[in-house]
């Protein structure tokens, strides 16, 4: 058992075009992913698994966001630039 309760949350590439990968360590099936601006609104809550490797978000606006894995263990967020 890990102690440190898995890997943090990895956003690459970062700046990116819009198709946004992850890594997660290791993740419980029941994992979700919400994708914020910077006034705090929702563009994408989505339910990954340890297989899903990436999101599209290259139909959103460029500019800065921020990446929220939430586990019943953990919550990491990250920010990414759409460019």
């Amino acid at each position: 058992n890990d102690a440190q309760g898995g890997a943090a949350l990895e956003v690459y590439p970062n700046p990116s075009n819009g198709l946004v990968y992850f890594n997660t360590g290791s993740l419980e099936a029941n994992a979700s992913i919400r994708v914020l601006n910077v006034l705090g609104q929702e563009v994408l809550n989505t339910t990954v698994s340890a297989a899903t490797s990436g999101i599209d978000l290259s139909s959103a606006a460029k500019g800065i966001y921020f990446i929220q894995l939430s586990t019943t263990t953990r919550v990491d967020t990250v920010r990414l630039i759409l460019k």
